[in-house]
């Protein structure tokens, strides 16, 4: 008794660790493709995220160097032209590096000694052009620009105070003069700029370096992307994330619903597919006992007839199709009528297979 309830403990213990080792691993194995997913959709939203923001976001700024060009008078002594230089953007000028339809702030950055020159020089014009792929001049701008004043005490002030970084290298006598050459220029959607011509207009500068400076001027989502972007990166990645996941659960649902309704299609076409079967096993069945009384001898007709209705209710006889014989009988819009061979005939001296009931008195009583 002891140890017939021990082995019984055992083996329920046993199928006990079968079913929940069978639970464990599903669970673990849906846990696993649940992450699968959960991953492969964290990236794919941030790969649609930085891929929209290179695509909509121009670079935040442009600083290039800008060198002067003129012409040295015939004495080989000072300029006899007005200083220009021909800035392009990009390489050869096949870059494009204005967004359409973006607004930019443009200055040029002059690099100016202190000098007897540049003091009396006074006020001076600064001219931009820009240009497209045929040179053809888009937009211009002409600015005036002066060295900041200084007095003479000011700058004696200023030597004395700062004469030991000047004697060890470490500073110089300049101004920086930043001129605005365009506060708000906005590339042509079909004549892109692709260069610009920066001259100076007076033959009496002194410039240690210059350079020109385009800063985009962003405005709406791009302004929210720009100067917030952990926020903004967030907020894409989230949304994307929803997204995505909304279109899974969708796809999910449609397979599921999809599956539900085939299998309901399913099980109707296989009950009908087996009981038109049935049915022409009955009709074969029908047409052996008619064929072998056609055949038999007057005398053994009414012997065969009542065998083969002896035979139709025998399900362990001769016949091998006796123990699933069913046949369907329904007219349009009625209810399927499951009838066995020992209820159905056929007609005798009929062409087209007619079925006729043998005991209609018993098939409407059971309806």
């Amino acid at each position: 008794m002891v140890i017939d309830l021990f082995g019984n403990i055992i083996d329920w213990g046993g199928i006990f660790l079968q079913v929940a080792f069978s639970k464990l691993k599903t669970t673990a194995i849906r846990l696993f493709i649940l992450i699968g997913i959960l991953i492969t959709i964290l990236w794919l939203s941030i790969f649609f995220y930085a891929s929209f923001y290179w695509l909509y976001m121009p670079s935040a700024s442009h600083i290039r160097p800008v060198y002067f060009k003129f012409d040295v008078c015939p004495e080989g002594v000072g300029m006899c032209t007005f200083p220009q230089a021909n800035l392009t953007f990009g390489k050869d000028g096949r870059e494009e590096i204005l967004h359409k339809g973006q607004a930019y702030r443009i200055y040029l950055e002059l690099e100016m000694p202190e000098s007897p020159t540049n003091r009396g020089t006074g006020m001076f014009m600064v001219q931009l052009q820009m240009y497209d792929k045929t040179g053809k001049v888009i937009q211009q701008s002409d600015r005036s620009a002066i060295l900041h004043y200084r007095s003479v005490l000011l700058r004696t002030m200023y030597t004395v105070i700062f004469a030991p970084f000047f004697l060890a290298g470490l500073d110089e006598q300049k101004q920086v003069v930043d001129i605005e050459l365009f506060n708000h220029y906005v590339d042509d959607l079909v004549d892109s700029a692709v260069g610009a011509v920066i001259q100076i207009q007076t033959k009496k500068i002194d410039i240690y370096s210059s350079k020109i400076k385009i800063f985009a001027d962003f405005t709406g989502l791009r302004y929210y992307m720009f100067y917030w972007p952990k926020l903004s990166a967030v907020s894409g990645i989230g949304g994307n994330f929803m997204f995505l996941s909304f279109m899974v659960l969708l796809s999910w649902y449609q397979y599921s619903q999809k599956d539900t309704v085939e299998e309901e299609e399913f099980v109707p076409m296989m009950r009908r597919m087996s009981l038109d079967v049935r049915r022409q096993r009955i009709r074969e069945q029908l047409e052996r006992e008619r064929a072998a009384a056609d055949s038999s001898s007057p005398e053994d007709e009414d012997e065969t007839s009542a065998k083969s209705f002896m035979g139709s209710y025998d399900y362990q006889g001769s016949h091998d199709i006796q123990d699933e014989s069913l046949g369907e009988m329904a007219a349009a819009g009625d209810d399927d009528i499951v009838l066995m061979s020992s209820d159905v005939t056929l007609l005798p001296g009929s062409d087209d297979d007619t079925l006729r009931l043998r005991h209609p008195s018993n098939i409407h009583a059971t309806l």
